[in-house]
């Protein structure tokens, strides 16, 4: 049986563009009364904080290029937040010191620049987190094309796990990219407003493709597992104890088929030829595996002749997949 073809280089198609161009925003802090207010020394440090968030907005997008850049195949994602949060930092630093030297006025703009480092925050947090589920993603398709299943459904889970955490993220950030207000930040004499948003769309196209992706092949290297544990059984004659690891392994397969098979018609188009290779290297598993679990149980009533019969299905079933061409 060949089990390693068709998946390889076809999930390149996932890729990262959909997060080119993000950004940045902070903690909320209550407005303070200043004893005496001293506007051009707040001003000084308004203006510092405003080149320090217009840093970090750049700072997120040329992340974001990065990681549009970044080839699947490579097995890493590039993305580091560091600079990112270290500019928000910075900017939150100098809007505290403004705050104790300001007016009215300029408590409103510090309240506008706070609400955007956490924002900024959120967004950051965000990607950090669909970036490491990705990268968790390829982690387990390479222990499946290695044959090491039980690996590869461990790393798979994990990225389950990791990608649930970004969508349920995605509501929070989706949910602050409408409450902000862009206005006051545009009083920030150095800070471009529009630098400081994200396009969540195509973000929420990929989490679920990631997601689907990850708990697909996770249960195929769950039938994988059961596919080589029913061949240990066949190796010592215990025939009853192979037939329900292959029902198992089938179970599996089919799992993973019926989710590929609907995640066809959900994907973008630049993704959905994955998803119909999928389909069909899942469905060509478990076909091939149902025959098989049948060549079993004839071999146990001892009909040699229907289990020659399953045996070649289970043959032609598992070769059926051919994306070469």
């Amino acid at each position: 049986m060949q089990r390693r073809e068709y998946i390889g280089a076809t999930i390149s198609a996932l890729g990262t563009g959909f997060l080119a161009g993000c950004t940045g925003d902070t903690s909320t802090h209550e407005g303070t009364t200043t004893p005496t207010a001293q506007p051009d020394k707040a001003a000084e440090h308004l203006e510092e904080a405003g080149s320090a968030l217009q840093s970090a907005g750049e700072q997120l997008s040329s992340e974001s290029e990065s990681l549009s850049e970044s080839e699947f195949e490579d097995g890493s994602v590039d993305f580091n937040p560091s600079k990112v949060y270290t500019y928000l930092d910075e900017a939150a630093n100098e809007l505290d010191a403004a705050e104790e030297y300001s007016t009215d006025e300029q408590r409103s703009k510090i309240n506008s620049g706070r609400e955007y480092i956490e924002f900024g925050r959120k967004i950051t947090d965000f990607l950090d987190i669909v970036v490491e589920g990705y990268s968790l993603v390829y982690s387990g398709l390479t222990y499946f094309q290695s044959e090491r299943y039980t690996d590869a459904a461990a790393e798979l889970e994990a990225a389950e796990q990791k990608l649930g955490d970004a969508d349920d993220l995605l509501s929070v950030v989706r949910d602050r990219t409408s409450q902000l207000e862009t206005e006051e930040l545009d009083d920030f004499d150095k800070v471009d407003a529009e630098t400081l948003q994200i396009d969540l769309t195509t973000l929420d196209e990929l989490i679920p493709v990631l997601e689907t992706m990850a708990t697909g092949i996770r249960e195929m290297s769950l039938g994988m597992e059961d596919l080589n544990e029913a061949e240990s059984y066949l190796d010592e004659e215990a025939l009853t104890q192979a037939q329900k690891a292959l029902d198992r392994a089938a179970e599996h397969f089919g799992t993973s088929e019926s989710l590929f098979k609907r995640q066809e018609g959900e994907s973008p188009s630049s993704i959905k030829s994955t998803f119909i290779e999928l389909t069909c290297y899942a469905g060509s598993l478990k076909d091939g595996t149902e025959h098989f679990s049948r060549a079993v149980e004839a071999i146990g009533e001892g009909d040699n002749e229907r289990a020659k019969e399953e045996r070649d299905k289970a043959s032609e079933s598992y070769n059926k997949c051919n994306f070469d061409s």
